[in-house]
């Protein structure tokens, strides 16, 4: 083509200059979002197993109540643990599908994701926990403090043991490492049941005895698992590099 056509055709389609481009940018602002709308947003993004765990515990423990079933108690204690391993694998799921790297540089950071997802998650659990205990509690005519032991402990052992175990390069290899965990310690729920750890006391028994060692190892527990969710959320950087 003949080089006059060309610069014929680049002034006739040539775009004209932006007027105003730089005010124009200056008016767009990133929008502003708080930490607390951020964790609410985090609420959509959970997955349906979380939400119908924590629906059939709740079924579970309503359905047990209304027939009277003895083994109410002991079905959810053993359930906890799973709740445990579910939230563990939910809270880990950035590397599971690798998007480690990506949220590291995002406007909120994997540790603000990982934080979110533990703080939702938590609010779930607790309030199931403190929906179904006190109904156990008024219909089977045990202490509420003996049945809260009895569900606390196990989950407790589960989430600082999976928290624990995610961290290392045996977590990183094994994705369901956690449900295996949280597993063993259902079914050591159900074989240890007549343990003094577990037995269930009415509200005078409990009084009278006063277990002070059970309440040392619930204590001790919530300890160790607001240690290995502090840990956990302070080395996620180091996800990456595993």
């Amino acid at each position: 083509m003949d080089k006059k056509l060309k610069e014929k055709l680049k002034q006739m389609f040539c775009a004209p200059e932006p007027m105003k481009k730089k005010s124009f940018l200056k008016n767009i602002r990133q929008r502003e979002i708080s930490m607390f709308q951020m964790i609410c947003q985090q609420f959509f993004y959970l997955r349906k197993t979380i939400w119908l765990l924590v629906i059939g515990v709740c079924v579970v423990a309503f359905f047990g109540v209304s027939t009277m079933n003895n083994n109410t108690v002991l079905v959810i204690s053993s359930l906890s643990p799973l709740a445990a391993g579910l939230a563990c694998l939910e809270m880990y799921r950035s590397y599971r599908y690798g998007m480690t790297e990506l949220e590291l540089a995002t406007r909120f950071s994997l540790k603000s994701v990982f934080f979110s997802r533990m703080v939702i998650i938590g609010i779930v659990y607790l309030a199931a926990f403190v929906i179904i205990t006190p109904v156990m509690s008024v219909r089977f005519g045990t202490d509420i403090f003996s049945i809260a032991l009895r569900i606390l402990v196990p989950y407790l052992m589960s989430t600082s043991l999976c928290l624990h175990v995610e961290r290392t390069k045996l977590g990183r290899k094994t994705p369901q490492i956690s449900m295996l965990i949280a597993c063993v310690i259902s079914i050591s729920v159900f074989v240890f049941r007549n343990n003094q750890l577990f037995r269930l006391h009415t509200s005078e028994s409990f009084m009278l005895y006063m277990p002070q060692w059970k309440f040392v190892i619930l204590f001790s527990l919530i300890i160790l698992t607001i240690y290995e969710n502090y840990k956990t959320l302070n080395t996620m950087e180091d996800f990456v590099c595993i």
